[in-house]
């Protein structure tokens, strides 16, 4: 029970750490706010005893009111002690409307701040981080994690409240009567304790909701990906039993987590309603005390022990969000852990050739690459030629560095990879993998990124070299044209040359192409292979391939191919 709440309680101090100047703008707020709700409710006892006409002994907060009133010039009638209440009531609510705006703007900047900080690690991370778990978790973490983990800020800020709020009834219900004030925060308490157990409930409903969240958001986004095949042979109906799981999880925690809410609800008022009724006949049985004074002590017990509730109810919020926290914080310390070592401070040239010496490569204890070594001369087109799964794609990994050799070197005109400056090395490369993504966004953002820095100038020029530029100008709305979902609104070799575009805009040293002509039929893998030839008198073009028309271009052929053991081996060979 109590490890929980200290945890809650060190929550809170981070999050104030976090945020230290609104989090005090918020405190001041609420503590002023409670001041003016204790102000009108403290007036209510002096108003009762004007209309019940009992002229019984004065408590300390009745005599507290009487005499601010005397201290302004001001008589105590029905009419100025009505204006108190109003006024401490009117200025509660504005001054919560203005706690609660700084709580509502510390949330979203909450929310901000994770996702900046996720998308930065991940952004930071090394390749292999991305290839061991689906991409879904971390779109379902951005999204709705971020969100649920921010709420705790506003959970805890309305917790801060309603703290608050119970002090100052507490100190307002001594003055009338200390018995009332043990009373009250006795059944606070028991009922603080006595409903924890759903709290507990709640909570681990929550952290189950979390993972079968992640884990159906991963299967969906998989699913989504590839709804054209599974429409194409009618099998979009097995997509739903595959989520089934998840979706059950979801159903069963949510009817836990509903159950464990409405329950401490229904539970909270039928006791203190019994706590009530137990000590207002008590004191109006054995005690002499006046009736206004007895209605004021039962608001005030009742506000005081409700407020207990609602702030169990709040903790319960707080454990749920917490969950939730923790996990987007641990999502964003496993990115910053797979952080891409890029200690190289050489500033990358291409002039020469790519060089590998002696490599070898495994993925865990399977060898990919065997003493391999191979020369990718500067300002020619080499092909990477050989039949798929014979290792091609992990020789462009490592010219790309998101892998690294178990021995052996690689080159770039001379100098190890390892000692190159990664990012300004990848500046320089345009790369275009074998499954092409397109934005559902215009042709210029696809191209661009919507990166400002370059113009519409720039993006016709680079379709003009990619070959692009005679189907995008005969498009509705030209480079304004939206693609459509991963381009689904243009054809193959349409994607394929805007994927080469964008690799182009930027200027690169060194392309990359991977599989650039699969799935494309025989007349448009001719043009693309033409516009390849012509990159390769400006560029240094790499191209890996099984299709014979890619190595029938090339001025530098590399034949890759499995041997016995599975083992990447080649074969050098020069274009006449």
């Amino acid at each position: 029970m109590f490890k929980p709440f200290l945890d809650s309680v060190a929550t809170a101090i981070s999050i104030v750490q976090a945020y230290p100047g609104r989090s005090f703008v918020i405190a001041i707020a609420f503590i002023l706010a409670g001041v003016a709700e204790g102000v009108g409710i403290s007036s209510l006892l002096p108003i009762l005893s004007i209309a019940t006409g009992e002229g019984g002994p004065a408590t300390p907060l009745e005599e507290m009111v009487l005499g601010t009133l005397a201290w302004f010039g001001l008589s105590a009638s029905l009419g100025w002690l009505l204006v108190l209440v109003v006024i401490g009531i009117t200025l509660k609510s504005m001054l919560t409307l203005a706690a609660m705006g700084q709580v509502g703007f510390a949330v979203a900047q909450t929310a901000a701040d994770l996702r900046h900080r996720l998308l930065q690690g991940l952004m930071k991370a090394r390749w292999a981080f991305f290839t061991q778990q689906p991409i879904g978790i971390f779109a379902n973490a951005i999204s709705i994690e971020a969100n649920n983990a921010a709420s705790l800020v506003g959970h805890t800020a309305r917790s801060l409240a309603l703290i608050i709020q119970i002090v100052i009834y507490m100190g307002l219900a001594i003055l009338v009567s200390w018995e009332i004030t043990a009373a009250a925060f006795l059944a606070g308490l028991i009922l603080f304790v006595a409903l924890n157990q759903l709290v507990e409930i709640a909570r681990r409903a929550s952290r189950e909701t979390l993972v079968a969240s992640r884990e159906l958001l991963a299967r969906m986004t998989d699913g989504l990906q590839g709804i054209k095949p599974l429409k194409a042979m009618a099998a979009e109906d097995r997509l739903e039993p595959l989520l089934a799981n998840e979706i059950e999880a979801l159903n069963r925690t949510g009817r836990i987590t509903v159950i464990a809410k409405e329950a401490m609800v229904s539970t909270q008022e039928p006791i203190l309603v019994l706590f009530l009724a137990i000590g207002l006949y008590s004191v109006a049985t054995y005690t002499a005390i006046a009736f206004d004074t007895v209605l004021v002590m039962g608001i005030l017990f009742h506000r005081t022990a409700s407020k207990f509730g609602e702030l169990q109810r709040l903790y319960q919020n707080i454990g749920n969000s917490r969950e939730y926290h923790l996990a987007l914080e641990a999502k964003i310390q496993e990115a910053v852990d797979a952080e891409e070592s890029t200690s190289g401070r050489q500033r990358p040239t291409l002039t020469k050739d790519i060089r590998f010496e002696n490599i070898d490569f495994s993925f865990g204890d399977k060898k990919v690459i065997n003493q391999f070594s191979i020369v990718l001369p500067a300002g020619k087109l080499s092909t990477l030629y050989g039949p798929s799964g014979s290792g091609k794609t992990t020789i462009i990994d490592l010219i790309l560095g998101f892998h690294r050799p178990d021995q052996g070197r690689v080159l770039i005109d001379g100098t190890a990879i390892d000692d190159i400056d990664l990012k300004a090395w990848r500046r320089g490369i345009g790369y275009v993998p074998q499954e092409l993504f397109l934005f559902h966004d215009t042709v210029l953002n696809n191209l661009t990124l919507a990166d400002p820095a370059f113009s519409k100038q720039e993006a016709r020029a680079a379709l003009e070299r990619a070959g692009a530029w005679k189907f995008v100008s005969s498009l509705a709305e030209g480079l304004d044209t939206l693609v459509g979902e991963r381009g689904s609104m243009i054809s193959g070799g349409q994607r394929q040359r805007l994927a080469i575009a964008r690799a182009l805009i930027r200027h690169p040293d060194l392309l990359i192409l991977d599989e650039p002509t699969t799935a494309l039929d025989p007349e448009t893998e001719k043009e693309i292979c033409a516009t390849l030839s012509s990159l390769a008198r400006d560029i240094t073009v790499i191209a890996i391939s099984h299709q014979p028309a890619l190595a029938a271009i090339a001025d530098n052929l590399i034949r890759i191919g499995g041997d016995p053991d599975k083992q990447l081996k080649h074969e050098d060979t020069t274009s006449a």
